[in-house]
Parts: C-alpha cells; structure tokens; sequence
C-alpha cells in the first residue's frame, strides 16, 4: 500500500513541479488514459501548483491510514489517509486491477485549501460534491463536480 500511496503522490510531485503530466497520465488505467490528457492533467492541477505545495517530502513521511484500504463494489482499491503536514494533506486513492497491477483511477487531494480532484469513472455513479470544508475525520470524496473556479474535476465527458 506504502508503494502505491507514494509512487502516485510523487508521480503528481514532479508532474507539478515540472509541468509535464505525461508520466501521471501514463501510470493511470486505460479508463484514466482515455479522459485525461497531460494537456487536461495540468490544467485540471493547475490550483495544487499554484498551492506551491512541497509534496516531495511525502517521499519520506508515513501516511496515517483513515479506513483500512478496500475493494469498492466495482473491485477498485480504495485507500484514504492524511499526511501530518504543515498543512496536513488528506487523500483518497483509487485503483483499478489491470493485467494483474493496479493502475491510477483517480486522486483526490485536499490539504486545506479547495480540494483538487481526478477521476476517470467510466461505469461510476454520477458525480457526488466534494466539501473541502468537512468535519474533521470526514472522508474526501473520489469524485466531484465543479461547485466554483476552485474546484477541478477530470472525468468522462457525456
């Protein structure tokens, strides 16, 4: 679980830092490839980067599980922690079984500020609002529709 937490969130790490998200896009799943573009990816983190965020030491701290890590109805993995960071970082991974790997099927991140969020649901349920500002202990929602400019969502266009 540690490796995957990791690799995803530094992944998205050196996509922000070098403005090119071809990597991210090509770690997800095929149904993550097929809506997102690395053009589509910097736009949908373009609030992370402007954030300035250090995600880099995420290489070296240990994330504190909220739930055990989970297979969904759907069989994706889900896995949800927090990061002791200044601000803490809350996320919410998830993961789809691709030729005996799991591959990205979306990221949502949250550390304070407007949560950032990416998913590619190609048979997901519609869209749930995602409340950056829920109580603590809440979940972060994997999936969410635009409630203002500060919010991005990537997933399938109708």
């Amino acid at each position: 679980m540690l490796i995957l937490i990791r690799s995803t969130l530094l992944a998205l790490a050196h996509a922000n830092a070098t403005g090119n998200y071809t990597v991210l896009r090509d770690l997800g799943a095929p149904s993550f490839q097929a809506v997102n573009t690395a053009a589509r990816l910097s736009e949908i983190f373009s609030n992370l980067r402007a954030q300035r965020l250090d995600l880099s030491q995420l290489a070296v701290l240990e994330p504190q599980l909220t739930t055990p890590p989970q297979l969904d109805a759907r069989g994706l993995l889900r896995i949800e922690g927090t990061y002791l960071t200044i601000p803490p970082l809350t996320f919410s991974l998830a993961f789809e079984s691709v030729a005996g790997q799991w591959r990205l099927f979306g990221v949502s991140l949250n550390s304070g500020q407007p949560a950032v969020v990416l998913t590619s649901p190609p048979a997901a349920p519609p869209p749930v609002a995602a409340n950056p500002t829920k109580p603590e202990g809440s979940q972060p929602a994997l999936a969410a529709t635009p409630a203002s400019s500060k919010h991005s969502t990537a997933r399938p266009k109708k």
